[in-house]
């Protein structure tokens, strides 16, 4: 898949922040999130690497899948996009100047699955040991 969740934290109470890396930006029309099972977010512009989601309750656990949207492989803007010599090069930034990923019409690529997990803070019951008072 051309990109991998890397990472999922609570912000605030109702929201989780999503971050992931994009490999290879070719071919990605956009991106969809589903938060267990259910669409959260859609966005239309394959450069986006960060996302917040809303309304979850961020004390249990989630499933967080982002799944890239391929363009169509006879679209004219993938051509622009991933040509070296194109008036716009959105992919410049990567090491490579022409599209690694092979784009065949009607493809989904594997979602990047993410479990979140919130961590519960641990409350120490009795006195602490080897504590010094100052």
């Amino acid at each position: 898949f051309p990109v991998t969740i890397t990472e999922v934290q609570d912000l605030g109470a109702t929201s989780l922040y999503v971050k992931w890396t994009i490999h290879d930006c070719c071919g990605i029309a956009g991106y969809e999130i589903y938060v267990d099972g259910y669409l959260t977010n859609r966005y239309y512009h394959g450069r986006h690497d960060a996302a917040v989601v809303t309304d979850v309750d961020v004390t249990i656990p989630h499933k967080v899948a982002l799944v890239a949207q391929s363009m169509e492989a006879q679209d004219s803007t993938l051509e622009m996009i991933c040509s070296s010599s194109g008036p716009v090069n959105k992919c410049k930034s990567l090491a490579w100047k022409k599209c690694r990923t092979i784009i065949q019409s009607n493809r989904s690529w594997i979602p990047s699955v993410y479990l979140y997990d919130p961590v519960q803070p641990t409350i120490a019951s009795g006195q602490p040991s080897n504590k010094c008072n100052i």
